[in-house]
């Protein structure tokens, strides 16, 4: 029998459980000889229609219970199944959870705060914590699939396929509802249990083909055909309201955790696999980089760089999809402040251009196809950093961001780079000269690092921009001696400005008289003596 004593303790924990990893109950000692499997076996689903509260608190009896079961290999095997059924189904987010809040979005900013709830339901508390008492639950349930598998191995239970695509749903920490006890978790199981959990039986015919594909089936991308190709005569869009999408977009109400399964069956799909299974992941990446969601256009290029690491060149060039991918990514650099908020900003930015770079890798793999390479980089650069930063340039997290992403272009880019100087140097300089720039140091050290870069890869070049160059450095290191004391990391700063300096004197000397110019700047500020060790 489970003991009232323990029953008590799980229900005061389910009440005030506040969402943080949750604490685990100790068998009381006057529960002396335990529960039976199948007794447990009933605890998961004790009601036709459990609240969350009441999921939770069995879900706790049954962690307790199970953490120092000694299983009896002739007894309780039907129970196990049975166990390993009801958790792998209870852990999954369900379009319950979404009643209030609809999209993964709405689950992020629960998780960050729940006053957010205010302005959709008028009762925040209510809801997030019904959200926060899930994140326990799928925490505590992955400890018990844990626990299952020590009593009889997953690879031994008849219907593994399903626990394996429950795990996979908590194998993406940015998923707001995957806690670190549950990514935890389930990392652990599907890597020790990777030689079944990979299987193409597993990831193509379950959850390529039964999960994915149907979910998808009603929101197809116009611009390709059923088999992944790209369409001569693209399809109108059709628009659906938002009372349709949860019909149509299943993928991104009721089965919300679908994508990140998806995710870990991409990660994990052998090369040999992506061809015969085209059509199968091609039309899912395209619809979810259509969406109106940043969030879910990030995920789309995310799960872009993951297939295109897997995709010989010649397929993509024989389906005629490089130019598809490209025109659906492009348009995501565009999602700026403040049409976009900052934070979904960074979000997509952050997975678009690495999704770029690595196109244009797939694209254009050998030396013969570098001009076109280059070409397609050129317009990252222009179209995606150069008009962002005169979008907003006012906006330092963004513009960090973007600086970064000049010195990963440049890097890609080499030589063929030197073109952009007269545009890049300018817009360094005027970052380091900027008389409020200290208040945001990353800005600064990330500025100093891309000039470095710019510098050594553009040193054929760059004696025709020093003016620039020197103007920026030059104001920056007064603007740091002068706020010093309030200034982060200043020592690292002046640093590498005075790296910025040896360099760019390395990459000039043989051609013009620098230092004619560096005596000119310090006969003009005193301070800039020590700058130059003069």
């Amino acid at each position: 029998m489970i003991s009232e004593t323990l029953r008590a303790s799980a229900r005061a924990a389910a009440h005030i459980n506040k969402g943080e990893r949750p604490s685990r109950l100790d068998v009381p000692d006057d529960d002396t000889t335990g529960p039976s499997l199948s007794e447990l076996a009933g605890e998961v689903i004790c009601k036709p229609t459990p609240t969350y509260t009441e999921t939770l608190e069995a879900v706790y009896v049954l962690e307790a219970c199970l953490r120092n079961y000694r299983y009896d290999p002739g007894m309780g095997g039907a129970a196990i199944y049975s166990l390993y059924e009801q958790v792998s189904t209870t852990i999954l987010p369900g379009a319950d959870l979404l009643t209030h809040i609809e999209t993964e979005e709405g689950w992020r900013n629960v998780k960050r705060s729940p006053a957010k709830l205010t302005e959709v339901t008028g009762s925040p508390e209510t809801s997030s914590q019904e959200l926060r008492r899930f994140v326990a639950i799928s925490s505590l349930g992955t400890d018990i699939l844990k626990y299952l598998d020590e009593l009889l191995p997953l690879s031994d239970y008849r219907d593994h396929v399903r626990v394996i695509i429950s795990l996979a749903a908590f194998t993406d920490i940015k998923c707001s509802w995957v806690s670190e006890a549950s990514f935890a978790n389930a990392s652990y199981l599907l890597t020790k249990h990777h030689s079944i959990a990979t299987k193409p039986h597993v990831l193509v015919d379950h959850i390529l083909q039964e999960l994915i594909r149907p979910l998808f089936a009603r929101s197809k991308h116009p611009e390709i055909t059923a088999r992944g190709r790209k369409a001569m005569q693209p399809s109108p869009r059709i628009h659906n309201s938002s009372l349709l999408e949860a019909e149509t977009k299943p993928w991104k109400f009721s089965k919300v955790y679908c994508v990140t399964v998806f995710r870990w069956a991409l990660q994990n799909l052998e090369k040999s696999l992506v061809e015969a299974n085209w059509p199968l992941v091609v039309p899912p990446i395209l619809t979810l980089i259509d969406d109106d969601s940043t969030e879910y256009k990030a995920k789309g290029c995310e799960l872009l760089t993951i297939l295109l690491a897997i995709t010989p060149p010649a397929l993509l060039e024989r389906t005629g999809l490089g130019e598809v991918f490209c025109d659906a990514v492009m348009p995501c650099l565009s999602y700026l402040p403040s049409l976009t908020p900052q934070d979904q900003s960074l979000r997509l930015l952050r997975e678009a251009y690495p999704t770029l770079v690595a196109l244009s890798r797939a694209r254009y793999p050998s030396r013969d196809q570098q001009k076109e390479r280059m070409e397609m980089l050129d317009q990252v650069l222009r179209k995606g950093v150069l008009k962002g930063h005169f979008h907003c340039s006012d906006d330092v997290r963004i513009t960090e961001f973007l600086v970064n992403q000049i010195r990963l272009l440049v890097n890609e880019m080499g030589i063929w780079s030197v073109k952009h100087l007269k545009d890049l140097t300018p817009l360094l300089s005027d970052i380091l000269s900027d008389p409020f720039g200290t208040a945001y140091p990353p800005l600064l050290a990330a500025a100093i690092q891309t000039l470095h870069t710019i510098i050594l890869t553009g040193q054929p070049r760059i004696a025709a921009h020093r003016a620039e160059v020197l103007r920026g450095l030059a104001f920056c290191w007064l603007g740091l001696t002068d706020d010093e004391p309030k200034v982060q990391n200043s020592y690292e700063l002046k640093k590498g400005l005075k790296d910025a300096v040896k360099l760019l004197i390395a990459a000039v000397q043989s051609e013009v008289d620098i230092n004619a110019d560096i005596k000119s700047l310090v006969h003009s500020d005193g301070r800039l003596t020590e700058f130059f060790d003069l």
